[in-house]
Parts: structure tokens; sequence; C-alpha cells
């Protein structure tokens, strides 16, 4: 399921009990997000899963951080 929110800088969303995602700062083409949970190790930004063909044939629901890591070597998360 896909929601769409409209925000503005400085405002943001939180995504169950403790996943805060906030827009920092809206430039020409692009915008930064500062995403800040508890319990978050790591993210990685989707055209790096996108290009993994490790990742491409894996159930993405069931690859955890180490999973991740090792089809990834060199890359560092976000």
């Amino acid at each position: 399921m896909l929601q769409v929110v409209t925000r503005h800088e400085n405002e943001g969303v939180v995504i169950g009990d403790n996943l805060h995602v906030t827009v920092l700062e809206i430039g020409e083409n692009q915008i930064r997000l500062g995403i800040s949970s508890p319990d978050i190790e790591g993210g990685y930004r989707e055209e790096v899963l996108s290009w993994t063909p490790q990742f491409k044939e894996a159930d993405s629901a069931a690859v955890g951080s180490a999973a991740l890591a090792a089809v990834t070597p060199g890359l560092s998360p976000g």
C-alpha cells in the first residue's frame, strides 16, 4: 500500500510507534530527509538495492541488514 503525504520543510511523519521521518530541506531537484528510530540499524537507498542481483532474487522482507551487507560489500548505509 502506498500512502502519499504532503510535508513542508521541518515537518514530518511518524510511522508505527517510533519511526520518525522529517523533511530537512527541499531543493530544486531533491529533498533531504532525516530518519530516526531507536531500533533502526541502518538503511539502504532504494537504487542501491535495485542493482544488487542477489537482493532482486531474495524476498526483501526476509533480508536483514547482515545479509544485505554480505551482498553489498564496501557500501555503507544511506
